[in-house]
């Protein structure tokens, strides 16, 4: 038996309408809570999150993008962006555009899609550096757009997602966007509505 794969328990009451309290067992392994278990197998299944990770207080960085005044100010506070992920944005009165996928990223050397053993072959091997982040700061094209689709530099070498959505809302704003003309507030009014 291996101590540093034991779980910790403890009890708490949860307040049902129209029925009495459910009292529960709830279970904590160093991989984060367990969420089912097989007994047949004895087996207890748990999931490491990054958000349990110190640090990771949901939106708490956007503090400090609400002070960002400059390029070097707005790559500082997308280093402090922990959770949720985040495609990161920013524009000045410079003409300086910029891109940061944001959020804590662990280093894996499987995929993460399925379950896996909580023997210690499968730990994290820390979190990818704000510097090994997908990122643009001024790109030849002047036009960067973000719209849940894939955005990553092609050849980029870690694995930070497996599902994204279509890029055809990409590929309309680079369309607009692209035409080389100078936009108004109404252009703009219009590109948000367009369907």
């Amino acid at each position: 038996r291996n101590a540093a794969l034991d779980a910790t328990a403890t009890w708490d009451t949860i307040a049902v309408r129209g029925e009495k309290p459910r009292v529960v067992r709830l279970e904590f392994t160093r991989h984060g809570p367990v969420v089912a278990e097989d007994t047949a197998r004895r087996r207890a299944f748990a999931i490491r999150f990054v958000g349990s990770e110190p640090g990771t207080a949901g939106y708490l960085a956007q503090l400090s993008l609400g002070r960002v005044h400059d390029l070097e100010s707005f790559r500082d506070a997308a280093a402090r962006w922990k959770l949720p992920t985040e495609n990161l944005v920013y524009a000045d009165v410079d003409g300086n555009i910029g891109w940061v996928a944001s959020g804590l990223a662990p280093v894996r050397h499987w995929s993460g899609l399925l379950p896996v053993p909580g023997d210690g072959r499968y730990e994290w091997d820390g979190f990818l550096d704000t510097e090994q982040l997908p990122q643009s700061i001024n790109p030849p094209s002047g036009v960067i757009s973000t719209a849940n689709h894939n955005i990553l530099p092609p050849g980029y070498p870690h694995q930070l997602a497996y599902e994204w959505d279509a890029d055809w809302r990409a590929r309309r704003l680079e369309d607009v966007l692209g035409r080389g003309r100078q936009l108004t507030v109404e252009d703009f009014a219009r590109l948000q509505h367009d369907a």
